[in-house]
Formats: structure tokens, sequence, C-alpha cells
């Protein structure tokens, strides 16, 4: 397969996963560069059988703390049979699985918990700053800042138990979208 189509393949699989294509290089060794957060790296080298090169895919990390999980996925490719990219890089997911700090769900939800994180910190700080600048004007009552202050509280724990609702929801998500 030309090395286009195969970045093409490695593309398409990290729009699906957590783990970003960072680099692609195909003149000393048909090889691509796979990295997640948090400091979950490997790389994949292609067969080249036009050149002499390697006959099979083969999986690798420069990180220490990556290669035991990659075992599986090499165990997978000396097996009988020749393997797609599709599927060896289907095996790596599986093989990082167990990394429980490495959030599983599609790219778009996790950049949509960002984004809602973003905006309840925004609100927050804008009630806060409400609160003061009210607490300070002399023309309400005790009994203003009371409901004031327990209004606050309220939506201050609703936003918080919604984010961690979120958090805990995502960080159990083990989706993989085709």
């Amino acid at each position: 397969m030309e090395f286009k189509q195969l970045v093409e393949v490695a593309e398409k699989w990290c729009s699906s996963v957590p783990f970003d294509l960072i680099f692609a290089e195909e003149d000393d060794e048909r090889r691509l560069d796979f990295y997640a957060e948090p400091g979950i790296s490997f790389y994949v080298l292609c067969p080249d059988n036009m050149t002499g090169g390697t006959e099979n895919f083969h999986v690798w990390s420069e990180s220490e703390d990556c290669l035991p999980f990659l075992q599986l996925a090499q165990d997978y490719i000396s097996s009988c049979g020749k393997k797609t990219l599709l599927e060896v890089l289907d095996k790596v997911f599986t093989s990082f699985r167990p990394v429980s700090s490495l959030t599983l769900c599609n790219k778009t939800t996790r950049l949509l918990l960002k984004n809602i994180t973003y905006q309840l910190l925004n609100v927050i700080l804008s009630l806060i700053s409400v609160f003061f600048s009210f607490s300070l004007s002399p023309l309400f009552s005790p009994s203003f800042f009371i409901s004031l202050s327990l209004s606050l509280s309220l939506f201050l724990s609703l936003s918080l138990f919604l984010h961690l609702s979120l958090s805990l929801s995502l960080s159990s998500c083990w989706v993989y979208q085709t």
C-alpha cells in the first residue's frame, strides 16, 4: 500500500480515538508516530516490500512506560496472516485500555466537557462579582443578602454536581467509534 494511503487510514483512525498522528515519515523508514495525553506514545513501522524493508507492521514506543502495553499488539502482529494498518491500530488501542488515566471518549466529547467547564467557571465568577458589588451597597437589607447567598450556594452546588457528573461519565467511558 502506498504510504500516503497509510497516512490517510491513520488520520481517519485518529478521528475516533484520543490519539493524534504527530509524525509521518517515509524517507528512512515508513513510520507513523502517535501521541495521546497523558504522555502515551507509540509508533508503527509499516511494511515496505518494494524496497526490501520490513515485511510486517511493527509497533514500538520510545517510552519504557508504554512498552508493556504494546505486548498484546506485538503478539497479534507476529501471529499468522497479514494484518492491515487499521487492524494493528485497533489492537494497539485495545492494548492501552488498562491505562485508566487515558480518556477513551472521542475528542469532540472531551472538548465539549472542557467548554462546559469554562462556561461554568465564567458564570460562577460573574455571580460572585455581582454578589460582592451588592454587598457593598447600603440600600439592600440583610435578608436580601441571605437569600442571595443561598441562591449563589445552590447554583454553585448544582454547577459542581453537573461538572462532576460529566467528568465521571467521561472518565469511565470507553467509546470506540468506527
